[in-house]
């Protein structure tokens, strides 16, 4: 049961920065967009 806690916080990591990529690709969009 070792393997699972560190299994879960790779998949937090992975998750955080999927968020980071795609709210920076909406940010850059609506800055392109709207200016």
């Amino acid at each position: 049961m070792l393997l699972f806690p560190e299994l879960l916080k790779g998949c937090v990591a992975l998750f955080l920065i999927l968020m980071g990529i795609h709210s920076f690709c909406i940010l850059h969009f609506f800055h392109h967009r709207f200016h």
